[in-house]
């Protein structure tokens, strides 16, 4: 389940996955929202990020890249973490 404080993160993911498709884009990238001034915790804003991308991208398969940028080094990391988490479910 998603809470109230993720339920904005996870639609603008899949909106932007949707809107990619219509309009014929190939490629997004995703900022890590929050995650600066507003102290939202990175680790749970990328792996809200990813889920959502993911399950998107099953639905949407004209999207063939999506790039998450990140600020850090240390975002990066977490970004990687996470990714390779998914990756292997």
């Amino acid at each position: 389940m998603v809470s109230r404080s993720c339920l904005p993160r996870v639609t603008a993911g899949r909106r932007s996955i949707e809107i990619a498709a219509a309009t014929g884009a190939v490629s997004v990238a995703f900022p890590s929202i929050s995650t600066g001034v507003y102290g939202y915790p990175i680790e749970r804003a990328a792996e809200v990020a990813v889920a959502a991308v993911r399950a998107s991208v099953k639905e949407h398969t004209t999207v063939r890249e999506v790039v998450f940028c990140c600020l850090s080094a240390g975002d990066l990391t977490v970004y990687e973490v996470v990714l390779d988490g998914a990756a292997s479910r």
